[in-house]
């Protein structure tokens, strides 16, 4: 009896976790695509720039997504642990 009630306690605590993790990658995914949307926005508004400006700030715009992240879900989502995988 007490086993299964450690091995209950177990799933429940791993369930919440895996949860806790799922929302995680959820986030960080939203937030990479707000990012994204952000930088799209820029890369249209450089258009309007001399060829100095825009080679400037196409420039930045590489370091940017590098540092945002991906915004691929499915990569993200890979990421997330399942409660049997922890």
């Amino acid at each position: 009896e007490e086993e299964r009630r450690a091995q209950e306690r177990l799933r429940a605590e791993a369930r919440k976790a895996s949860r806790a993790d799922l929302l995680a990658v959820i986030d960080r995914w939203t937030r990479a695509r707000h990012i994204e949307t952000f930088l799209r926005e820029i890369a249209e508004s450089a258009t309007c720039r001399s060829p100095e400006e825009r080679t400037a700030i196409e420039g930045r715009l590489v370091e940017a997504r590098a540092l945002a992240g991906t915004t691929d879900a499915l990569e993200q989502f890979a990421g997330w642990r399942t409660p049997d995988q922890l």
